[in-house]
């Protein structure tokens, strides 16, 4: 019979499922559609209003020229009305727009990263344990032992742990020591022995 767990234990193992449903949950909300939305609108510089950053070509930069709006225009052939404040202001709210989606972009892929790499480490450990744990189990010959049944009986049936533990109890009775260890329970549900067998030993 396996050793019963903890309370605390079982509170543990409910806190990780929960956490693990939780990255189930978020990892579901992150669509291939919104990635693909997000990666479309920083490709072609489209920024919060959904209109691309040089909608407005005739304003886009290069050149280095230094003028006003008005004269900015008059060069590129617009009439001044079209080349006011006004329009530069539009024209440089939409490319911060751009650079706001591509900044947030990159930080959901480093998120994405990030994310993929903790579970990678935690999936690698969980392996590596079990793996190891197989390999112990494959070079146990020897019967369990009669506590924890998962270690071999090195010493009177039990494995070392379990047996150093009850000799530091005082040596109490093996068998009402063992029902209590292993949290023993009746047809009904109640433990067997719900307190600790007193020792035998004389201090």
């Amino acid at each position: 019979m396996a050793r019963k767990l903890s309370r605390r234990a079982q509170n543990r193992i409910k806190s990780d499922i929960a956490l693990l449903e939780e990255i189930n949950t978020l990892a579901d909300s992150i669509s291939e559609a919104a990635i693909t939305d997000l990666v479309r609108r920083d490709a072609i510089g489209i920024g919060h209003d959904s209109l691309p950053a040089n909608s407005m070509p005739e304003f886009s930069g290069g050149g280095g020229f230094g003028g006003s709006s008005t004269e900015s225009a008059a060069l590129h052939g617009l009439q001044p009305e079209h080349g006011g404040p006004d329009n530069w202001d539009e024209r440089d709210a939409k490319a911060a727009s751009a650079d706001t989606v591509r900044v947030k972009l990159n930080f959901i892929e480093q998120c994405l990263r990030t994310a993929r790499n903790s579970l990678k480490d935690a999936s690698g450990e969980i392996e590596y344990l079990n793996i190891k744990t197989e390999t112990i189990k494959s070079r146990n010959t020897s019967t369990p032992c009669d506590v924890c049944q998962v270690l071999p009986a090195q010493k009177a049936g039990w494995c070392f742990n379990d047996f150093n533990e009850w000799n530091k109890d005082g040596r109490p009775d093996r068998t009402i020591w063992v029902m209590w260890k292993r949290g023993d329970k009746n047809s009904e549900g109640l433990l067997l022995v719900p307190n600790k067998p007193k020792s035998r030993l004389k201090t």
